[in-house]
């Protein structure tokens, strides 16, 4: 009859060997498994995904030179411009009342008028030069246009010929605003556009005495004609809405001759034009 504390020991010496064994396995066994547990490229844990992710190219989001509402913090309405089929800065226009976008060419005031803005319903003009804010209200010709026969056709075409938002810059983006559409003519870089200025004489005056929204003619005349000594380039916001969502924004100093020949002021004004 065997003696049960050699079983014992027998037991516990073969207890001791499975364990040797699976200590020496246990590595072999473990390297085995992460090996086969890596997902296979393409799957949700590969590097495949992440390296199309970053190489793909941005989706297009808009068409060129079309324009769009955005909001500002702290202000309800803006407007963005695309550049190069993405949407660019959200900038502060007058959006609320009026339509969907603005336009914001300046208009001349000699002496102390307010731009009046009527009504235009039957003519078109091309407010942003992209199509996009073809009807908008209508300055009278107290408060005249400051434009730029910029393709030499004796005419003003469309909003790329006055100055604001539908102005082109030299670098292809477009103005924010008037002002900023100006200052690229500041030749001498004194913050005012006077007959120094090497583009000074072509800079004309549109006074649209019969609304019809074509800039030909005797409508349009020289800086010089009017007696205009220097529009100045220092603008301060001072917002004046009607009750159709158009507002004159930013307004900077005009200098001209009187018709008495004193020296006399008025205002350059950045009229923000709701699209309808």
């Amino acid at each position: 009859m065997p003696d049960e504390s050699d079983a014992g020991v027998a037991d516990t010496e073969d207890d001791s060997d499975t364990d040797e064994e699976s200590d020496t396995d246990a590595p072999t066994t473990d390297v085995a498994e992460s090996t086969t547990d890596v997902p296979p490229q393409g799957t949700d844990g590969g590097t495949d995904v992440d390296e199309d992710t970053s190489t793909s190219d941005p989706p297009v989001v808009c068409e060129s030179e079309s324009v769009r509402a955005c909001e500002i913090e702290g202000w309800e309405c803006g407007e963005q411009s695309c550049e190069d089929g993405q949407w660019g800065d959200c900038t502060e226009t007058e959006l609320c009342d009026g339509g969907d976008s603005t336009t914001t060419p300046l208009v001349l005031s000699f002496g102390d008028a307010q731009p009046r803005l009527v009504e235009s319903m039957t003519s078109i003009f091309d407010n942003d030069g992209a199509g996009s804010c073809e009807s908008t209200d209508w300055p009278t010709a107290t408060t005249p246009w400051l434009a730029m026969d910029r393709d030499g056709d004796g005419g003003i075409a469309d909003g790329r010929e006055l100055f604001g938002s539908g102005t082109r810059l030299v670098g292809g983006s477009r103005a924010e605003h008037g002002f900023a559409a100006l200052g690229e003519l500041d030749g001498d870089g004194n913050g005012r556009i006077t007959p120094a200025d090497p583009r000074f004489a072509e800079l004309l005056v549109w006074a649209d005495d019969d609304g019809d929204k074509r800039g030909t003619g005797a409508e349009l005349r020289s800086l010089a004609d009017l007696r205009v000594l220097a529009i100045d380039l220092r603008y301060a916001k001072d917002r004046v809405c009607d009750e159709r969502g158009n507002c004159g924004v930013e307004r900077a100093e005009l200098v001209f001759v009187g018709t008495d020949g004193a020296i006399a002021t008025g205002s350059v004004i950045d009229v923000h034009l709701a699209c309808r």
